[in-house]
């Protein structure tokens, strides 16, 4: 009987570190989902502003000075609610892409 006792100890105990590694697994894969986003996130933004810089060379090799200013600006904005972001003052950005959204449509 002894041996029995023993030997289901055992298997609990490998059971509760089983369960432990398995959450470890599961909060690795976690960070990793996280960071992989984030990253994710930056990548679409670096293609956005060279997007933009490209619009920039592109009007400025047709002498569209006024279009070049414009979007100079537009990239000026879009780095300043990134910063925002970064800096976690998130109703800052929010003003920012108000102020951006509005100059727009008097732009049209």
């Amino acid at each position: 009987m002894a041996e029995i006792g023993e030997q289901r100890k055992r298997i609990r105990e490998g059971q509760m570190e089983m369960r432990e590694s398995a959450q470890e697994i599961v909060c690795e894969y976690d960070q990793l989902r996280k960071e992989t986003l984030l990253l994710s996130k930056q990548a679409a933004r670096y293609q956005r502003s060279l997007n933009e810089m490209f619009k920039i060379v592109i009007a400025r090799e047709n002498s569209d000075l006024s279009e070049a200013d414009g979007l100079i600006h537009s990239l000026n904005e879009m780095f300043k609610i990134v910063i925002a972001r970064e800096n976690s003052n998130l109703s800052e950005a929010d003003g920012l892409i108000q102020c951006l959204r509005e100059e727009g449509k008097h732009e049209e």
